[in-house]
C-alpha cells in the first residue's frame, strides 16, 4: 500500500522551505545594503578572525598617524627657534670681527659691548622658546626654563641631555626635541690653552677644569738701579716688568731703552715729564723712571722684577721663575692649572681657555669683556686674546647649525613616515575590503536570485497546499 504523506508533514515542508529563502533573500539584501560579505562571526569565523586583526592594525596606524601630526609643530617650532638663534650669533661674530678694527677707539669698542648684551639677551630668550606651554630644549624637562641667567649675567643651563621620542611603528621611535646642552652648550674638550700675554705658558703635566680661567699675574717690586743717575719713580710700585731687564742709556743719541723695547728719547733738563717717564719693551712691560737726576753719561744696567699669580679667585703666590708645571687651583670653578711660569715677563691677566668645553653665552660674555677692555690692553693684545673668543664661537655657532640639521631631519623623518604609514593604511583597508567586503555587483545577482526562489517556493507551496473535501474521502 502506497505512503500517503499527511497534510501536517507537506505543510512543514513548505515552511522549512520559504525560511531558508527567506533568510537567503534577508541575507543578500544585508550584504548588498552594507556592502559586506561579514555581517557577523557565524558568517566566515576565519574572514571574521582576519577582520579583527586588520582592524587592530588600522587603529594602531592611525594613533601613530595622530602622533606625528602632534609632534610636527614641536619640530617646526624649534626649527624657527634656532634660525633665529643662529642669525642672532652670526650679528655677534660680525659685530666682534667690527670690534678688532683699527678704525675703533675704546668708546666704539664700548658701545660693541652694550649692543652685545642686548643681542645676547634676545638669544637667551630663544634658548627658552617654548610651544604649547612646553619649552622646547630643556631636554625631558620642558616645565622649566632652561637657561636662566644669573648674577653678573652668568646664563647656566638647568635642563637636561634627554631626547624626547615619539613610537611611530613597531621600534620606530622618532625624536621631536632637541637638547639645549647640544646647541647652546655643545662640548668638544680639546686641552688647555692660554692667551700668554704675561708668558705663562701651558704646564708640562695636564690640567682640569671647563670653561674660561681668569689667570692673575701681579708685579709685587722692582729691585736695581737704572743708573746714570736715573731713579725708579714711585719705588716700582706701579711698574709691571717681572724678570730681568736691561735699561741702555745712550748718552750720545739722548735715548734710553728697556729690554729690545723702542728707544725714547730723554726730556731735557728741567722738564716736568722727567719725572715719570715711561719705557716699554717688546713684550709690553713697562717701567716708570724719574731722569731727573740723569748725568750725561751713558750706561747698561739691569732692572728684574718679581712677582705673584693665582687662577680665578685663589690666592696669590710668588711665581716660580723655574717651573714647567706650577699648580694654580682656582677654588670657584674647581679648575687646577699646571702652568709653565718660566718665561713670565710682565703683570697682566692672561685667559686659559680648556677648549671645547665653552658654552656659547660664555663664549660671548669673554668677546664682551674684552671689547670694554677694563684692563687696558692695546688692539694687538686684545686680538691676540680674541682668537681663543672668536673659535670657541664659531664652534657654538656651528653647534647651533648642526641643531637646526637635527631638527629638520627629525621633521623630515616625520613627514616620511606619516607617508609611509599613509600607504600601509591604505594597504591595510585593501586587505581588510578584500577580507570583508563583497562585489556589489554579485551582490544584486544573489539577491535577485533568492527573491526569485522565494517567489517559486512560495509559488510551489501554494499548489501544494490548495486541498479539498474530495481528498479527505480517499
Amino acid at each position: 500500500m502506497p505512503l500517503r504523506p499527511t497534510h501536517a508533514a507537506i505543510y512543514g515542508l513548505v515552511q522549512s522551505n520559504l525560511e531558508r529563502r527567506l533568510a537567503e533573500v534577508i541575507r543578500a539584501q544585508e550584504q548588498a545594503a552594507t556592502g559586506k560579505r561579514i555581517l557577523r562571526p557565524s558568517d566566515d569565523p576565519v574572514g571574521a578572525s582576519a577582520a579583527i586583526d586588520l582592524r587592530g592594525e588600522q587603529s594602531r596606524i592611525a594613533r601613530w598617524r595622530e602622533t606625528a601630526s602632534v609632534s610636527r609643530p614641536y619640530l617646526d617650532a624649534a626649527n624657527s627657534a634656532l634660525d633665529s638663534a643662529q642669525e642672532l650669533v652670526g650679528q655677534i661674530r660680525a659685530l666682534t670681527v667690527q670690534g678688532l678694527s683699527a678704525t675703533m677707539n675704546d668708546e666704539d669698542r664700548r658701545g660693541l659691548a652694550a649692543q652685545l648684551e642686548s643681542i645676547k639677551a634676545s638669544l637667551v630668550d630663544a634658548a627658552n622658546s617654548s610651544f604649547d606651554g612646553k619649552y622646547l630644549f630643556g631636554g625631558t624637562v620642558s616645565g622649566t626654563k632652561p637657561f636662566h641667567a644669573g648674577s653678573g649675567g652668568r646664563v647656566a643651563y638647568r635642563g637636561n641631555d634627554g631626547v624626547q621620542s615619539v613610537l611611530l611603528g613597531l621600534g620606530v621611535e622618532v625624536p621631536i626635541n632637541v637638547p639645549g646642552s647640544e646647541v647652546f652648550a655643545a662640548r668638544d674638550p680639546r686641552g688647555l690653552s692660554i692667551s700668554g700675554l704675561s708668558g705663562v705658558r701651558v704646564g708640562s703635566a695636564p690640567s682640569g677644569g671647563d670653561g674660561w680661567v681668569s689667570i692673575d699675574v701681579r708685579h709685587d717690586a722692582t729691585s736695581g738701579a737704572p743708573g746714570s743717575g736715573i731713579t725708579l719713580a714711585y719705588g716700582g710700585s706701579r711698574d709691571s716688568i717681572l724678570g730681568p731687564r736691561a735699561v741702555v742709556v745712550d748718552a750720545e743719541a739722548g735715548t734710553i731703552r728697556l729690554g729690545n723695547g723702542p728707544s725714547i728719547k730723554l726730556p731735557a733738563a728741567g722738564d716736568p715729564a722727567g719725572a715719570d717717564l715711561l719705557l716699554r719693551d717688546e713684550h709690553g712691560a713697562v717701567v716708570h723712571l724719574d731722569v731727573r737726576g740723569y748725568d750725561g753719561t751713558s750706561s747698561t744696567t739691569t732692572l728684574t722684577g718679581t712677582g705673584s699669580i693665582r687662577a680665578g679667585s685663589g690666592d696669590y703666590v710668588p711665581i716660580d721663575t723655574g717651573a714647567t708645571a706650577f699648580e694654580l687651583v682656582d677654588p670657584s670653578s674647581g679648575a687646577v692649572l699646571r702652568v709653565d711660569t718660566t718665561n713670565v715677563v710682565r703683570s697682566t691677566q692672561d685667559v686659559a681657555r680648556f677648549a671645547g668645553t665653552i658654552d656659547l653665552f660664555t663664549a660671548i660674555d669673554g668677546i664682551i669683556a674684552d671689547l670694554r677692555n677694563d684692563q687696558g690692553l692695546s688692539l694687538d693684545e686684545i686680538q691676540e686674546r680674541m682668537d681663543a673668543r672668536i673659535a670657541e664661537l664659531v664652534r657654538n655657532h656651528e653647534a647651533v647649525l648642526s641643531g637646526m640639521g637635527r631638527a629638520g631631519a627629525a621633521a623630515q623623518r616625520l613627514e616620511a613616515t606619516d607617508e609611509r604609514l599613509s600607504n600601509q593604511e591604505l594597504t591595510v583597508a585593501g586587505r581588510l575590503s578584500a577580507v570583508e567586503d563583497v562585489d556589489i555587483t554579485d551582490a544584486i545577482l544573489a539577491l535577485t536570485r533568492a527573491q526569485q526562489s522565494l517567489e517559486l517556493a512560495q509559488s510551489a507551496g501554494a499548489r501544494l497546499l490548495q486541498t479539498s473535501f474530495l481528498d479527505y474521502l480517499r
